[in-house]
């Protein structure tokens, strides 16, 4: 808990442990792409598509509203001893689930209201449809008394009790529609709709 947070800033928040030795900003990676850097795409590339299809699903059955093309919240970690050690670490998850930060927007049944999350274009052109398949394969079967085991264990300061209802509704209407939501990148790669 941050006491003494400035006006506007989140009063909680979670520190994680770095998972890579080196670690580049969304916003690096990005600006090396566009400029078709060899040594950023040579290592990047192996990793973006799977990645991509993963952080996608994953985000939009949250509603995480802030990946986007947000230059620090989407992190590119890997060993300089070995490449294939590497992989894209989504950060930053306060504005998802239906916290937009000035109302919970999942309150009501505004948790279909939202459909696909926002993510970075060029993660999307490159994202991998049978990946994303397999990971909505993978949500749209996990079990509800799993989930709400997970928004059970969150202590009272992140989630107010008359939260963790709707937070528990939404992920598990979320996940029966995440296909439906999805349907547009899995019907126009080939993948199952």
């Amino acid at each position: 808990e941050r006491t003494r947070a400035p006006r506007g800033e989140e009063r909680f928040t979670c520190v994680s442990l770095f998972i890579y030795p080196r670690e580049f900003s969304w916003g690096m990676v990005r600006d090396n792409l566009q400029k078709n850097s060899p040594q950023i795409s040579s290592l990047i590339h192996p990793h973006l598509a799977a990645s991509a299809a993963r952080g996608f699903a994953f985000d939009t059955w949250l509603d995480q509203r802030d990946h986007g093309d947000h230059e620090s919240n989407i992190l590119f970690g890997f060993d300089d001893r070995n490449h294939s050690d590497a992989g894209f670490v989504f950060l930053d998850y306060a504005f998802s689930m239906g916290m937009t930060g000035s109302e919970e927007a999942w309150v009501g049944g505004g948790h279909l209201l939202a459909g696909e999350a926002p993510f970075p274009r060029v993660m999307l052109d490159r994202m991998d449809v049978a990946v994303l398949n397999d990971m909505v394969v993978q949500i749209e079967n996990y079990p509800e008394e799993e989930l709400n085991a997970v928004v059970a264990r969150i202590p009272e300061p992140y989630f107010r009790p008359d939260e963790r209802g709707p937070i528990l509704a939404g992920l598990c209407a979320r996940k029966t529609q995440l296909r439906r939501f999805l349907s547009p990148y899995l019907k126009a790669n080939g993948g199952t709709p």
